[in-house]
């Protein structure tokens, strides 16, 4: 994350597989590496968020899960996201994610 440029730069993915677990690695495609630029509210959120949880080095995760590691995508939608979303009485969407963007929908 550059936080001077107000982007993160993806070059890592969460996987999760029967097989193996959950492990680090590159993201599947060479598109899939890319740097995506951050709102000054993201920013924001951000510093609060290290300020609050400061990382322990420059390769350090910004996000861990509760027990420690990576979050893994079922254990947020699960445990925080889909809660979050009934909570706020935002209705399901038929689809991982909305039309048109990387965010996920509950």
């Amino acid at each position: 994350m550059n936080m001077l440029r107000a982007a993160v730069s993806v070059e890592q993915q969460i996987q999760q597989t029967a097989k193996h677990g959950v492990y680090v690695c590159p993201p599947k495609t060479a598109r899939s590496h890319r740097t995506v630029p951050l709102t000054r509210m993201a920013v924001d959120a951000m510093k609060a968020h290290l300020r609050d949880f400061p990382a322990d080095g420059p390769e350090s995760r910004i996000f861990t899960a509760p027990q420690g590691g990576p979050v893994v995508y079922t254990h947020f939608m699960d445990g925080s996201w889909r809660p979050a979303c009934a909570k706020a009485d935002i209705p399901k969407a038929t689809g991982p994610h909305a039309p048109g963007t990387t965010t996920p929908v509950c």
